[in-house]
């Protein structure tokens, strides 16, 4: 079978020269350059997620087992006892209950077990890379929110509106329904047009 791709294009040209192709949704600068910052800011997002599981994975493999007690081994006491840990790997004989938060004292006996594993000096050293990129991934995505804030405040209007529909409670999420489709609705014949 031959190939039409030639063909196409030449007959798409001849379509536009008679303006009877359709015109592509361009959103203005401004809401381009939102979608750039929603875009790399859904990217720190997902390099934080694969950091927290590379954390996670070298706290099981010197089986330390928080994440059976406690619901994010990156909470404040989490963090407080892994800290403690990497002071000093091989003396788990710590005051657990001063550093937890009051309501897991009731989970004491379990933290106790939880953190009786083995840290290899390897191990904690790459626990400690893995957190301070993890960190600086936590403070680059906060500059870069204000920037997105700073660009999306002529759009406050629309960002409440869209917060009013049921499923949105968050102003980014609104803030990237924006980046993708504008706010000038002219622009879509139909909700099936937008849709698409």
């Amino acid at each position: 079978m031959e190939k039409t791709d030639k063909k196409d294009a030449k007959w798409i040209a001849d379509l536009f020269k008679h303006a009877l192709v359709a015109g592509s949704f361009m959103p203005t600068a401004n809401i381009r350059q939102l979608r750039d910052l929603m875009c790399y800011r859904f990217k720190l997002t997902c390099f934080k997620s694969s950091e927290k599981n590379r954390y996670q994975n070298c706290l099981t493999v010197s089986n330390i087992q928080l994440a059976s007690v406690v619901s994010d081994t990156f909470g404040k006491s989490s963090q407080k006892n892994i800290a403690k840990l990497l002071e000093n790997p091989d003396d788990i004989s710590f005051d657990i209950e001063s550093l937890i938060h009051g309501s897991m004292k009731d989970k004491l006996p379990d933290l106790e077990l939880a953190i009786d594993g083995y840290i290899t000096p390897e191990q904690a050293a790459k626990l400690k890379i893995i957190k301070d990129h993890f960190d600086n991934f936590e403070s680059r995505k906060a500059e870069l929110e204000e920037l997105i804030l700073a660009l999306a405040s002529p759009y406050q209007q629309e960002i409440s509106i869209i917060l009013d529909a049921p499923g949105f409670k968050s102003t980014f999420s609104a803030i990237d329904v924006i980046s993708e489709i504008g706010t000038n609705m002219e622009a879509f014949p139909s909700a099936k047009h937008l849709c698409s």
